[in-house]
C-alpha cells in the first residue's frame, strides 16, 4: 500500500511537512515571496512565465481540435490548486508553530542570487514574453535550415521516406 500512496503518511499524521513552512513569510519574507511565485507560475497564475506555456499547450490542443486533452490541462490546474495553495497559505497566513521556527533557514550569497534571477525572469517573461518566444522561433528557424542543409547534401529526401531522415525509399519498384 505505501509503495502505490507514499504520500498518505502525510494525511495520517498529525505532523506534515506543511508544518514547516507555517509563518516562514516572518522570518524569511523574500524566500517566502520567491517560492509563492514559483508555485503560482507552476499552477499557471497570470503574470508568470507558466501562464504563458499553459497558454501556448492548450492554443495549439485547441488548434489540433483535442478538446479532451484541453480539458485534462484545465482540470489539471483546477487540481494542482489544492496543492500549491495550501502552501503558500501556511507560509503566509499561519503563525509558525515555534517562536524560532524558521532562523535556521539562510541562504548563501549565491543561493539569493540565483533564486532572485529566477523569480525575476520568471515574471518577466511572464509579462513580456515576446522577447524569449522570438528568440525561439529564431532558434527553431535556424536548426530547421541547418537540417535541411544535412538531409539535402547527404541525399535524404523527408517526403520520400515519412520524416525519418534516412535515405530516399526508391517507391518505383513497387
Amino acid at each position: 500500500r505505501s509503495t502505490l500512496f507514499p504520500y498518505t503518511t502525510l494525511f495520517r499524521s498529525p505532523y506534515s511537512m506543511l508544518d514547516d513552512i507555517e509563518g516562514l513569510f516572518r522570518h524569511r519574507p523574500w524566500g517566502a515571496l520567491a517560492m509563492s511565485v514559483c508555485l503560482l507560475s507552476l499552477l499557471g497564475f497570470p503574470g508568470t512565465f507558466g501562464f504563458i506555456g499553459k497558454w501556448y499547450i492548450i492554443s495549439a490542443v485547441l488548434e489540433q481540435k483535442q478538446y479532451t486533452l484541453a480539458i485534462a490541462v484545465g482540470l489539471g490546474s483546477l487540481l494542482s490548486l489544492g496543492y500549491y495553495l495550501p502552501v503558500i497559505m501556511g507560509m503566509t497566513m499561519k503563525p509558525e508553530r515555534a517562536p524560532d521556527a524558521h532562523r535556521q533557514v539562510q541562504f548563501s550569497r549565491a543561493g539569493k542570487a540565483i533564486i532572485a534571477t529566477a523569480v525575476a525572469v520568471n515574471l518577466l517573461f511572464g509579462v513580456w514574453p515576446r522577447v524569449l518566444l522570438s528568440l525561439a522561433e529564431k532558434s527553431v528557424r535556424s536548426l530547421r535550415t541547418e537540417y535541411v542543409q544535412t538531409t539535402e547534401s547527404s541525399g535524404t529526401v523527408e517526403q520520400e521516406n515519412g520524416g525519418t531522415g534516412g535515405p530516399a525509399i526508391d517507391r518505383s519498384a513497387r
